[in-house]
């Protein structure tokens, strides 16, 4: 997995590399309402929190502030995990959350039932199908039931909309940014034929951001 996103790693890690966390935005609230209105949506599962592709950890330490509970956070930027580990130690949250630079083959390493709630935060769709059918069949295992998923997404483009905005189709309904991401184009009625056998969708949301439109998803483990 780590050659297919190698190019990607080099790009969060320079994003990364010059955006230190917030610190305020984990003590106040983070800017966004309906972000910060899901994070304090997950935060209330009483329990261990996930965020996979956790990013400098600005969401999950938001979390952790507000519930109290411990978390892990995932990421396979070097950069992201050095920033979100450096957060951590100034909110003296060192033994409360675990920053690791890894993927999904350690989240393959844990017992089944870990996480009361998982953040999955535009990570889903900036994989490449096989990739993402995975995480979501680890996720499913690794998350108990009643647990609180909340889910982030890229908003769904027509297949011609993406061509006019330069990203290069590499296999059906799957391109390539210019920025050299991934973007499996889920559209709506796809995502929940994904997730409705094994979770109940509470709420889903269309949000602005920075310019986009992002879709956000509150769902229970049955």
């Amino acid at each position: 997995m780590k050659d297919k996103y190698a190019e990607i790693k080099k790009y969060w890690d320079d994003i990364f590399h010059s955006s230190p966390v917030n610190i305020d935005f984990i003590k106040s609230e983070i800017p966004i309402k309906e972000i910060e209105d899901s994070i304090m949506w997950v935060s209330k599962c009483n329990g261990t929190l996930l965020d996979f592709g956790c990013g400098n950890g600005t969401l999950l330490l938001r979390a952790i502030y507000l519930s109290g509970s411990e978390g892990m956070g995932l990421d396979i930027s070097h950069e992201a995990i050095k920033s979100a580990q450096k957060a951590s130690r100034e909110l003296n949250f060192s033994g409360h959350v675990e920053f690791i630079q890894d993927s999904m083959g350690y989240l393959e390493t844990l017992e089944k039932n870990s996480f009361r709630g998982v953040i999955l935060s535009n990570v889903l769709d900036n994989l490449l199908p096989s990739d993402g059918l995975k995480l979501l069949e680890l996720i499913k295992r690794k998350l108990i039931k009643g647990g609180r998923f909340f889910l982030k997404l890229n908003d769904y483009k027509e297949r011609q909309q993406m061509i006019d905005d330069g990203a290069i189709e590499i296999m059906d309904n799957v391109f390539k940014e210019s920025e050299g991401l991934y973007l499996w184009n889920l559209n709506n009625e796809t995502v929940r034929s994904m997730f409705e056998s094994d979770f109940q969708i509470e709420t889903v949301k269309s949000i602005e951001l920075m310019g986009t439109v992002n879709r956000t998803y509150h769902m229970i483990k049955k």
